[in-house]
């Protein structure tokens, strides 16, 4: 926790604008993409660097705000209506970072905490 917090108290809060509803390759995963990744990817980058442990991951980073896994058995129109939905169009600012605790067992998830950038 104490890398954590050091990384986001040197980071300064920023602000950023969706772009587009996307899906992920291969999945039944639909997000909102930002326009501008950097900010995001600069966070990643340091938060990598700072000596924290992570679990091995197939896939690369990307910044998003997952919106619905849709089950295989859902037609094309669901889809089609996900790839459809208005992507909000205001400026939003990311001023904190929360960390949660993943229950796997029950499929909950907790905020552990939560930690002012640039503080």
């Amino acid at each position: 926790m104490r890398k954590v917090r050091a990384v986001a108290q040197g980071f300064a809060p920023f602000t950023f604008r969706f772009g587009a509803v996307k899906c992920f390759p291969g999945s039944n995963v639909y997000y909102l993409h930002p326009v501008e990744e950097m900010p995001f990817r600069k966070f990643q980058a340091r938060l990598a660097a700072s000596g924290l442990s992570f679990e091995p991951v197939p896939f690369d980073y990307v910044p998003h705000c997952t919106i619905a896994e849709v089950s295989e058995n859902r037609g094309t129109n669901a889809r089609e209506e996900l790839m459809q939905c208005p992507v909000p169009d205001h400026e939003i600012a990311i001023t904190s970072v929360s960390l949660y605790t993943v229950d796997r067992q029950t499929q909950s998830c907790y905020q552990h905490e939560r930690v002012a950038l640039g503080v």
